[in-house]
């Protein structure tokens, strides 16, 4: 995110690579389905927005190139539970509805396997478990396992 551009600049920043400019607008139109708030701050500097709002800036950047994949570093990070809460429910939707994966990696773990389809469980650069969300979910003590 560059900080002293706005909402729609840093939008078109991450676009202007694409071969085919002409649907431009309609990605952008994508991103503000899922994020409207950014609508409503499109000529804002986006160094002057909240962490939320920052937060659903990076995530409209990277949807602005339709991956099929999406990788999230700490989303919930320096956000308000609520604020996080929101941020959340759109990634599933992104999932779902624009059937991009999306590779997950959070240190708020409940949260992590609110939102995950499947966990894998990392301790010193390993894998020590692999499980759906919902199963661990289930579990009362589930840090036993480490």
């Amino acid at each position: 995110m560059f900080s002293d551009l706005t909402v729609i600049d840093n939008l078109e920043m991450s676009f202007f690579t694409m071969k085919d400019q002409s649907i431009f607008q309609s990605r952008v139109n994508e991103v503000y389905q899922f994020f409207p708030v950014l609508r409503d701050r499109k000529n804002q500097l986006a160094g002057t927005l909240s962490g939320g709002e920052r937060r659903m800036l990076g995530i409209g950047m990277g949807l602005m190139r339709k991956p099929k994949l999406l990788m999230l570093d700490e989303p919930s990070s320096g956000l308000s539970p609520v604020a996080f809460q929101n941020v959340a429910k759109i990634i599933q939707e992104i999932n779902s509805s624009l059937r991009t994966a999306v590779f997950l990696v959070e240190q708020n773990v409940k949260a992590a396997f609110k939102l995950s389809k499947r966990v894998y469980v990392m301790k010193a650069g390993h894998i020590i478990l692999e499980e759906t969300g919902a199963e661990l979910l289930k579990r009362n003590e589930w840090w036993d396992l480490f």
